[in-house]
């Protein structure tokens, strides 16, 4: 039989600077510390794009750096210049490939 979960009371703030080294080791792991931070700018904004994943609204009078972490996060992985190569797609021993020997 599996234990009840235990909930414990989060006493520190909802984003503040944890949030934004969170958005910084992002922003740097995709290899979009610079690029990735200025289109940041435009998310959710009126001249701007939605947010990828969810349904934040676009403020009237936004602040430049508003938006959700997770939002942004997912942001920078849309954003990221890392790709899979034509190998990996369709090569003999690409994660494809395997799938399909495995179905």
């Amino acid at each position: 039989m599996k234990s009840a979960p235990k909930f414990t009371a989060y006493t520190h703030p909802a984003g503040g600077w944890g949030s934004v080294q969170s958005l910084g080791r992002s922003l740097t792991r995709e290899h979009v510390p610079f690029s990735g931070t200025r289109i940041l700018t435009h998310q959710n904004k009126p001249d701007g794009f939605a947010c990828v994943s969810c349904s934040w609204a676009k403020p009237a009078k936004p602040h430049p750096f508003e938006f959700c972490e997770e939002g942004a996060k997912a942001t920078t992985w849309e954003i990221t210049n890392r790709r899979c190569t034509p190998e990996f797609l369709h090569g003999a021993h690409s994660g494809i490939a395997r799938v399909v020997e495995r179905s």
